[in-house]
């Protein structure tokens, strides 16, 4: 639907991706990188951008932060008292 100019993405503010971890890990950089930074979407910056993943690996992280601006990785884990 992007490719066809049947949607734009020119306005957009704020892109969130969830199991973005799990997108990149499988394989989808291409896809993600072609819809960020070369369609008509706004830059980093105009754009804030939120990546959530269950796992992020650390080269995963590094390939994110190609996306994103001022990357800021926050680990959020479960913790069990006994």
């Amino acid at each position: 639907m992007i490719e066809r100019s049947k949607v734009s993405l020119a306005i957009i503010k704020y892109l969130a991706l969830d199991e973005a971890g799990r997108m990149l890990d499988m394989g989808f950089e291409p896809q993600i990188r072609k819809i960020v930074e070369h369609l008509d979407m706004p830059p980093c910056g105009p754009r804030q951008t939120m990546l959530f993943s269950a796992t992020f690996p650390t080269e995963i992280q590094w390939m994110t932060s190609d996306f994103l601006h001022n990357y800021i990785f926050l680990p959020v884990e479960r913790r069990v008292y006994t």
